[in-house]
């Protein structure tokens, strides 16, 4: 049976969004650059994950596109 999950973006401040689920923060975006301003570009870090996902998004909107499809994924490897 397929269960349609909606995560809700949440704006907290300039470059930086939050997805709920369910009231429930499960990812984060967040603008960054190089240390001399540079290179610009979106992060993405799902909750109960040490690191990002790998590489930078173009828009804050690619992000939340990576995070809901990395969210949405079973895992390799993983049973159950």
């Amino acid at each position: 049976m397929f269960v349609s999950v909606e995560i809700e973006w949440d704006w907290q401040r300039l470059g930086r969004f939050r997805g709920l689920v369910d009231g429930l923060v499960v990812a984060q975006v967040a603008l960054v650059s190089d240390s001399d301003g540079a290179d610009p570009g979106w992060i993405v870090y799902l909750t109960g994950r040490s690191q990002g996902l790998d590489g930078r998004m173009p828009t804050e909107f690619d992000a939340m596109a990576a995070a809901e499809a990395a969210l949405f994924r079973p895992e390799a490897g993983s049973s159950g």
